[in-house]
């Protein structure tokens, strides 16, 4: 994503949608079951979805995770030929499904995420590793078992964890190249506009970093010619 460029791919976390909590006191606001789905606006983000699609730009909220509500600061989001939404929750919301091309569930094993867990909530948010084992023992295992393992049948792709499985990420890669493929066709080869973003720019990129493959050239309908290495170098860039 860093490689192709902000124009081209964009990232929305679901954690930008938890609800605003200014009107309760920072003490209580500890005791929120932040791993509830009734704790994220989805349907918010499920409208800025649709925003995004329709080709309009939206600002998206931002949260403090320090103080347990949401931010007064917004990022601003522009349309993407790639949009890429993650989440622990997002499955769980049927509105929000029917927004998305592909579902992809990534089946880490639960003392995996334990452990990311906790190096992320020290490190990135201010928490002290009682505070992060206590919500975990209160509410993060049974919310795993009661609603985001359940959830993961809605997926189109289960990837049994993520690291070295280089066939599940093979087919993620081919799966995204075809979606990208089909939307950027019409407006991203054109008389006046050169390629810039769609699915073989992006196999450059990785070619341009890695080295592994050398450049060959392809040539649009149109007459426009362009980089392009093996699909199979998105792995190594994703």
């Amino acid at each position: 994503m860093t490689q192709c460029g902000p124009d081209c791919v964009g990232l929305i976390c679901e954690d930008y949608y938890y609800r605003d909590q200014s009107d309760i006191s920072e003490s209580e606001r500890v005791f929120t079951n932040y791993d509830h789905p009734m704790s994220l606006e989805h349907d918010l983000l499920t409208r800025h979805l649709r925003e995004l699609k329709a080709g309009n730009t939206v600002e998206l909220p931002q949260y403090d995770y320090v103080h347990h509500t949401r931010s007064d600061k917004t990022v601003t989001m522009t349309p993407k030929s790639l949009l890429v939404v993650e989440g622990i929750l997002l499955f769980t919301n049927a509105e929000l499904r029917k927004e998305m091309d592909c579902l992809i569930f990534v089946d880490t094993p639960p003392d995996i995420c334990l452990i990311r867990r906790i190096r992320r909530d020290m490190k990135e948010r201010g928490r002290t590793f009682e505070s992060v084992i206590e919500q975990y023992e209160r509410t993060v295992r049974s919310m795993y078992f009661a609603h985001i393992e359940p959830s993961k049948k809605h997926a189109d792709i289960i990837v049994p964890s993520w690291e070295d499985n280089i066939v599940a990420i093979g087919v993620l890669i081919a799966k995204l190249h075809n979606n990208i493929a089909r939307h950027t066709h019409t407006h991203t080869r054109t008389h006046t506009r050169r390629h810039t973003c769609a699915e073989d720019r992006l196999a450059f990129l990785v070619m341009r970093r890695t080295g592994r493959q050398p450049e060959t050239s392809r040539v649009t309908p149109l007459r426009h010619s362009y980089p392009q290495v093996s699909l199979y170098l998105y792995l190594w860039f994703l």
